[in-house]
């Protein structure tokens, strides 16, 4: 019989409200650090960040002076110039790009195959220990989570595009299929997610754990992409 275990839920879902938000911030710390290897000053903001400097600058200086020029694929002055800069720049930005969803990811695959090793090997651990690998685990849930977010905006509000976030501009910039990273890095995300329920999570605790997922993660979201985050990180 499953039946919900309040104080468990309690904190389970305190554990999903910090995860949303953590995941949130190092998701971006990702986008800054590979920024700032490339040479480019960052400002962090509660769910993005920005990324500037002179290069860059200049590039859209060009970019405002002879827009009309360089949308209708017309001649203007140093434009041989402006396209190796512009080259330069979608490189620096799927570089960028990638830095916040590999650290996110990365975080997720090394909770997940360290979970592994201890379920397989029966590997003796605290419960503490295990919780706290199931949560790193779930770093993989951004991915997932973007993966459904893009079809319902597809569905109910942008008719024909499907997919969103870093994952689409991914595989934008590879020059991909536009659902390309999405659907493979949702679908891990997805089978991950689903073990983590279905193996690791103690039956007793499954049912618990999903209302805890669902309660905590959107409890997370309103508090800090409405609430908190603006407050603190404009």
């Amino acid at each position: 019989m499953f039946i919900l275990y309040k104080r468990m839920l309690f904190l389970l879902s305190g554990c999903f409200i910090l995860l949303t938000i953590l995941g949130t911030i190092t998701h971006e710390y990702g986008h800054i650090a590979v920024a700032k290897c490339l040479g480019y000053q960052n400002t962090l903001h509660y769910a993005s960040m920005e990324w500037s400097n002179d290069f860059k600058s200049d590039v859209l200086k060009t970019y405002d002076r002879y827009r009309f020029e360089i949308e209708n694929n017309l001649p203007f002055k140093h434009k041989n110039e402006y396209v190796i800069k512009i080259k330069k720049i979608n490189t620096d930005e799927l570089f960028i790009t990638l830095g916040g969803v590999l650290l996110t990811v990365f975080i997720g695959t090394a909770g997940f195959v360290i979970l592994l090793f201890q379920y397989y090997k029966a590997t003796n651990t605290t419960s503490f220990m295990k919780w706290g690998l199931i949560f790193l685990s779930l770093f993989w849930s951004r991915e997932v989570f973007n993966f459904f977010k893009g079809i319902i905006n597809g569905i109910f509000f942008n008719k024909g595009n499907y997919f969103w976030g870093d994952e689409l501009k991914i595989s934008n910039h590879l020059g991909c299929y536009e659902g390309t990273f999405s659907i493979i890095s949702g679908s891990i995300g997805l089978c991950i997610i689903s073990f983590l329920i279905l193996k690791i999570v103690p039956l007793k605790y499954r049912l618990t754990f999903i209302f805890s997922g669902v309660l905590g993660s959107i409890s997370g979201y309103i508090i800090w992409m409405i609430i908190l985050g603006p407050m603190i990180l404009p």
